[in-house]
């Protein structure tokens, strides 16, 4: 996994130097990349400036801001090439430093830094820079078209609906490992195994950054009891009615108990088969589930495939 991330790196350092220099391909990119490339070329050319240097905006008050626009899901490195310019986008765009540190400029001249393990979101329409790298820093940035990211749950991050930047700090081993191999497999892999990784990632994102002290102790108790785990046996532990505890759950956390349940033995089971060669019945036996066939129906409801075809995907990677 590592030979194949860094030299995925390296390829698009490659790609992103050799468009750089080559100004009539920058300029088939940025019309390619900005909705509103009409307007930013015309102001250029009244302007008299290139293109590029219009981007950049080192020295410019800019009366076109350019929108960035996608509908794909793409993973890419902030490469050196690439100079800082204010604008905004149509998508939901999340920043993973694995490597130094990430530096933004946002609206009202703020600043935001951040280090290496941690983890923003940019809302759609919200306005900002991205300042160019340095020797060392690794910065993925994934770009997710509106509609997949309601799909796969990124809604639910708190703060989200605040339609601006969404600073979240480190973030959880399940989140890093999600967005890794996003960046790795994209391109190679179908559009569901795609929303199984967002749909992990957000999952954790969401408990990361609204911590919900019931929900993490009835998951603590899950984890330690999921082969048998019951509302009876959970009320019992807690010395309340079955009826009286589930109340305070769905109110506490938003979902049943067995809800989440369902939750925790599948991201349990979804990592069990993407870490080693147990056979998916011991897996099914190991996360709860007596018969296999009510296994294989709630992981492909979870995940868009089956058990077999999620753990290929991802040794394929």
């Amino acid at each position: 996994m590592i030979s194949s991330f860094c030299a995925k790196l390296d390829m698009q350092e490659s790609e992103d130097n050799c468009l750089s220099g080559d100004e009539k391909a920058f300029i088939a990119a940025a019309e390619r990349e900005f909705s509103n490339f009409g307007e930013i070329l015309e102001e250029a050319r009244s302007r008299r400036i290139s293109v590029g240097a219009f981007l950049s905006g080192a020295t410019l008050s800019l009366n076109t801001i350019p929108v960035r626009s996608s509908a794909q899901f793409y993973v890419k490195k902030h490469t050196s090439s690439q100079v800082p310019y204010v604008h905004s986008h149509d998508f939901y765009e999340i920043f993973y430093v694995s490597r130094g540190e990430c530096v933004q400029r946002l609206a009202g001249n703020k600043r935001l830094t951040l280090s290496q393990g941690q983890c923003a979101i940019v809302c759609p329409q919200a306005v900002h820079s991205l300042e160019r790298c340095r020797a060392g820093d690794v910065i993925l940035k994934m770009v997710i078209p509106q509609e997949l990211f309601a799909q796969c749950g990124g809604l639910s991050v708190d703060g989200i609906a605040s339609g601006v930047v969404l600073p979240l700090g480190n973030i959880p081993a399940d989140a890093v490992f999600s967005i890794l191999k996003l960046f790795e497999c994209q391109g190679r892999v179908s559009q569901n195994v795609i929303r199984g990784y967002l749909t992990v990632l957000f999952s954790e994102l969401s408990r990361r950054a609204k911590p919900c002290a019931a929900e993490e102790e009835l998951r603590a108790y899950l984890l330690g009891h999921m082969r048998g785990a019951t509302l009876g046996g959970y009320a019992a532990f807690k010395g309340y009615s079955a009826n009286y505890l589930s109340r305070l759950i769905k109110r506490g956390t938003g979902k049943s108990f067995s809800e989440l349940l369902a939750l925790c033995r599948m991201e349990r089971a979804q990592r069990l088969l993407a870490e080693g060669d147990m056979p998916v019945e011991d897996i099914s036996r190991e996360v709860g589930y007596d018969n296999p066939s009510g296994f294989y129906k709630a992981f492909f409801r979870q995940y868009g495939l089956t058990p077999a075809q999620y753990r290929a995907a991802v040794f394929n990677t």
